[in-house]
């Protein structure tokens, strides 16, 4: 009878250290996949693409990721600290919203009033380069780590400098609003920056319709801001801009493509008319980094 007790203890133990080793196999394999998902900053994928399949289509040299409105989940948004910070990071690009002021000064930020990053209401093209230093930043990523410092709304040539300074991308959102439009001195002004800082070459300048094509035929690479919530809206947009001669479609609603692999569907239908294509997404593996372009060569 000790002997049959002595056998089912040992078989029990046998089985336990078995399901042990299993379990930490899986668990070391887990946290070595993880840790390699960091730091090769993997492909994002919709849920019916998996990273293979979309390591396969793309090559690392094919796409870029730029920080959106900066590195805003460790930075208050759309601050030089936050574009600074995502190169620092290892972005290869940041994003910003453009607004032309009452005065003619560039500002970057992302709403039409600064009330919810200021706590203090006005609009944003009512500001200027002195009046902005009156709507100092309240509320953001980490802002308490600023406190006695003024966080302010930084102007087009501060973010270019910084750019250029970390020889970057810069995706450049070109803002509308029903009471704002950007004059033609405005856009005379972006573009002629641009050269003046040597990034004609490495902008995107993104809108609406209306706003990006007055940027269309000085040589600047455009795209159109699009929000398709069909494939016929979408079919449309691209024939759009293959008309009116901009290369690059940026898409924020991505739900009438769940069918559609959209590094492999997307892609193909778009280089076939010679064009570039970005997307809005958060990068699951790394939620702190918030919402990005996610560009595609």
């Amino acid at each position: 009878m000790n002997s049959l007790k002595v056998k089912i203890t040992a078989l029990l133990l046998a089985i336990f250290s078995c399901v042990l080793m299993t379990s930490c196999s899986q668990l070391n394999n887990s946290d070595d996949g993880s840790a390699k998902a960091l730091e090769q900053s993997q492909i994002p994928t919709e849920t019916n693409t998996t990273a293979s399949e979309a390591e396969e289509s793309l090559a690392r040299d094919d796409y870029m990721f730029a920080a959106h409105r900066g590195y805003s989940g460790e930075y208050p948004e759309s601050t030089a600290e936050a574009y600074k910070g995502a190169f620092k990071k290892g972005f290869d690009a940041v994003e910003c919203d453009v607004w032309e002021s009452y005065s003619g000064s560039l500002l970057i930020q992302h709403d039409p009033t600064t009330t919810r990053t200021t706590g203090k209401r006005d609009y944003i093209w009512r500001l200027n380069k002195k009046s902005r230093y009156k709507y100092p930043m309240k509320y953001g990523s980490n802002i308490e780590k600023y406190k006695g410092k003024k966080l302010v709304v930084p102007t087009l040539q501060e973010v270019l400098r910084i750019v250029k300074d970390n020889n970057g991308y810069l995706f450049l959102h070109i803002k509308n609003n029903s009471k704002y439009s950007l004059s033609d001195k405005g856009v005379n002004k972006i573009m002629r920056l641009l050269h003046d800082y040597g990034l004609q070459d490495k902008t995107l300048i993104f809108g609406g319709m209306d706003f990006v094509k007055p940027f269309t035929g000085y040589g600047f690479k455009t795209g159109l801001f699009a929000t398709p919530k069909t494939r016929k809206q979408f079919v449309y947009m691209a024939n759009w801009c293959e008309k009116n001669k901009v290369d690059t479609m940026v898409l924020a609603n991505m739900k009438c493509f769940r069918s559609y692999r959209y590094d492999r569907g997307i892609a193909k239908f778009l280089k076939g008319k010679n064009m570039d294509f970005g997307l809005y997404k958060v990068i699951r593996i790394c939620p702190r980094y918030g919402s990005m372009v996610f560009y595609v060569r």
